[in-house]
């Protein structure tokens, strides 16, 4: 996911007040579990902040299950599952919040957000869910103009993962060229 759109208070798309802002990688991590994976785009993003629009991070997964999350970075708190509002950018149903960024913009925190999410089924593709706001995800930064509130993620886009037949026939491909070679 790109956080490419901003509903952040101070005005219009201009320098940094335009994306990206930050991407957010999600990965199979086994059964049942995914890793997630924000990065700030620090040309643009000061960090992590507690503004009251939102949280440092809203997402919504498929279905609504019962998830729990684990290896969370220092610094940041799962709020479980609820009904969590992001000024501008809609409601979304899980929340990561960010407990040493003092209020406002007073700590932005900078860095990389990373947990691991289990719940049965889970993939990347649960995330891909649009809130009514038509938004999967959202984050309370900091710009580096100054400026504070929601960034958004607008679509996504997916690596496609080799099926193991088609890695099978590679690879027998190259055994035999292998033994041509001899």
């Amino acid at each position: 996911f790109s956080l490419n759109n901003s509903t952040v208070s101070g005005g219009t798309c201009s320098g940094s007040n335009c994306g990206p802002f930050g991407s957010i990688a999600i990965s199979q991590n086994g059964t049942n579990s995914v890793t997630v994976t924000e990065t700030l785009n620090t040309t643009n993003v000061k960090g992590f902040v507690n503004t009251g629009a939102g949280n440092a991070l809203d997402f919504s997964i498929s279905g609504s299950p019962t998830i729990s999350i684990s290896g969370l970075t220092s610094g940041f708190t799962s709020l479980g599952k609820g009904s969590y509002s992001a000024d501008g950018a809609g409601a979304f149903t899980y929340a990561i919040s960010c407990t040493v960024c003092g209020s406002g913009g007073s700590n932005p925190d900078n860095v990389t957000l990373s947990f691991t999410v289990n719940a049965t089924g889970i993939t990347p593709a649960s995330f891909e869910v649009k809130n009514g706001n038509s938004f999967y995800i959202a984050s309370d930064f900091m710009l580096t103009s100054g400026n504070t509130g929601m960034v958004e993620a607008t679509g996504y886009t997916t690596s496609p993962v080799p099926e193991p037949a088609s890695l099978a026939m590679v690879g027998t491909g190259l055994v035999g060229i292998a033994g041509a070679v001899r």
